[in-house]
């Protein structure tokens, strides 16, 4: 017996269960139907959204609201001087990824994209991430005392530095 060109029925409502049965006809007439068979269509998955990431020493950790009807997640990185994008994890099951052994000081951009057994759905925006290494404490902190005030300055501990002053 050889198989036949499949028949795709479109333009169904996802997530409403339809009934199906197959005969076959020639010269001599139709065939009993076959079996019935059901299938339900599966949604086009929209694109994650609320992505967001946050750089440490040589990683990266991403995370991201789940999408639903969701049962994997496909991550994809891009690095500034790659022309093209790499997928680097394949049906990840979290909305939670952290990926490690990157290169300080070095752009990397990410997108994510929600996958189930109907295909993948749409890739959400790009985010991108520069890891870099925890700033050492600031050097060279010097006081000038003023009317009702302090006035505090240090050397800088490095580009892309935000500082916080403690009092006790």
């Amino acid at each position: 017996m050889t198989a036949v060109d499949p028949f795709e029925d479109s333009g169904l409502e996802y997530g409403q269960e339809y009934f199906c049965q197959i005969t076959a006809s020639n010269a001599a007439g139709a065939s009993k139907p076959s079996e019935t068979l059901s299938a339900t269509p599966i949604e086009i998955l929209a694109a994650p959204t609320g992505v967001r990431i946050v750089s440490g020493n040589r990683k990266a950790r991403l995370s991201w609201g789940a999408v639903k009807g969701a049962t994997g997640y496909n991550i994809w990185r891009q690095m500034s001087f790659e022309p093209n994008w790499e997928q680097i994890v394949e049906g990840y099951p979290s909305a939670e990824f952290e990926d490690t052994g990157l290169i300080n000081g070095e752009t990397y951009f990410y997108a994510v994209e929600g996958r189930n057994p109907g295909g993948v759905g749409k890739r959400s925006a790009q985010i991108d991430a520069i890891p870099a290494p925890q700033p050492e404490p600031p050097e060279g902190l010097r006081s000038e005392a003023g009317l009702s005030s302090v006035k505090l300055t240090w050397d800088s501990a490095g580009p892309d530095t935000d500082y916080v002053v403690l009092r006790s």
